[in-house]
């Protein structure tokens, strides 16, 4: 019994063929991936049209140092930034009202200017036919060491609830101090 016959000689060839043209097929698909690789690391690693590994390593290394340097000063001014934020007037609310009875249309008010921390002024202005009143109190955390008038803890109610829009009160005289 021969074993290679010629039938088995041209599958042998026929087979070899077929394994040759993957292995060429490969070999061209490898040389590819790596052209674009070695691309991507020329331009990776390069400085300039050298090809200076230990430079750009430290040209790299410079970089993130003034990267992270920025990014430092960035979230420090960040930070600066929001602690002063956080004492500027956020919340306004208002209240007109018609303090005396005598007296027509919603022309008296008060407002309250506060920061983040329900802190501020309220303002009230009080209009009667003999002039116009105006008063300011401190507020410190929603709350002033002052006696409010039922609209003036209204106006700070509103800017603590973020309610800034006008509301007004009833024609009734006015009932708290001022």
């Amino acid at each position: 019994m021969q074993i290679f016959s010629t039938a088995n000689m041209a599958n042998l060839w026929l087979a070899t063929a077929i394994i040759l043209a993957v292995l060429i097929v490969w070999t061209a698909l490898l040389s590819f991936q790596l052209h674009r690789l070695h691309g991507r690391y020329r331009k990776a690693m390069s400085f300039g049209d050298d090809l200076d590994v230990e430079r750009a390593l430290g040209h790299h290394a410079e970089q993130l140092q003034q990267n992270t340097a920025a990014i430092q000063a960035l979230t420090s001014r960040v930070q600066s930034e929001e602690a002063l934020l956080q004492r500027t007037l956020q919340r306004i609310g208002l209240v007109r009202f018609n303090p005396f009875a005598d007296a027509g249309g919603d022309q008296s008010f008060s407002v309250a200017l506060l920061d983040a921390n329900n802190s501020g002024v309220v303002i009230s202005s009080l209009h009667a036919r003999e002039g116009t009143r105006v008063y300011a109190k401190p507020v410190t955390a929603g709350e002033s060491s002052y006696a409010l008038s039922e609209e003036e803890q209204n106006a700070i109610t509103r800017a603590m609830e973020g309610r800034s829009g006008e509301q007004r009160g009833a024609a009734t005289p006015h009932g708290g101090s001022a």
